[in-house]
């Protein structure tokens, strides 16, 4: 697992990881040990060999950064439940907030004690794939915006806001507008809200890309 650098803006209290998943390697008995036995059923439900390293090794990763965020705990006694809107949470005093995201064999996974996080990492997708969406996922604004983001970019940074806000997909993507702005902070806006959440470009490897969101 390596640590990312971040933006110098972004606020203190949030880390994020990337973790190479070698899906085509054998997965290691002991990010099975540390799964729960809802987790392991679950990943043995994959019928793909990939998917199944992917819930497991992702998971095994998981559970380790946040054992060590919480002093005194186990990985494999942690106690992580899902919310109905579907977003983890982990029942432990102190415990931060978190969410992962995977694209092909690369996963991130943030921690934050500053409050809801999203993380979201995407493959570029094809020109026709971004013909289908864009009408689903672009606000007026973004259609007139005549900046340098692409559409993959702007896609990340709403699925990451939403997973923030704990929406998840069920969140209306076109209410929101992502705009470029100096440096690695994005500048967005709701049509019906004051006060938006805040988001950061992530460094990503070619071919991907990555953000950040932070719900205040």
């Amino acid at each position: 697992m390596q640590p990312l650098p971040l933006p110098d803006t972004v606020p203190s209290g949030i880390r994020v990881w990337q973790v190479p998943l070698s899906l085509e390697q054998p997965i290691p008995t002991s990010d099975w040990a540390v799964l729960s036995a809802s987790e392991r059923r679950r990943a043995l439900r994959f019928r793909h060999t990939a998917d199944r390293a992917r819930a497991v090794r992702g998971r095994a990763a998981l559970r380790r950064l946040l054992a060590d965020a919480c002093p005194g705990s186990r990985a494999d006694f942690l106690r992580i439940d899902t919310l109905p809107q579907g977003k983890p949470v982990l029942r432990e005093p102190g415990a931060p907030e978190f969410n992962v995201s995977h694209a092909g064999d690369l996963l991130l996974i943030a921690l934050s004690w500053r409050g809801p996080v999203g993380v979201d990492v995407e493959s570029q997708v094809s020109l026709e794939t971004e013909r289908e969406l864009v009408k689903q996922v672009y606000s007026s604004t973004e259609h007139a915006a005549n900046d340098s983001l692409c559409f993959t970019e702007r896609w990340v940074v709403k699925e990451a806001l939403l997973k923030a806000r704990g929406e998840g997909l069920h969140g209306e993507l076109p209410a929101w507008s992502v705009l470029a702005r100096d440096g690695h902070d994005y500048r967005i806006a709701h049509q019906a809200r004051e006060q938006a959440p805040r988001a950061w470009r992530l460094p990503a490897p070619a071919g991907y890309h990555a953000a950040l969101a932070l719900s205040i």
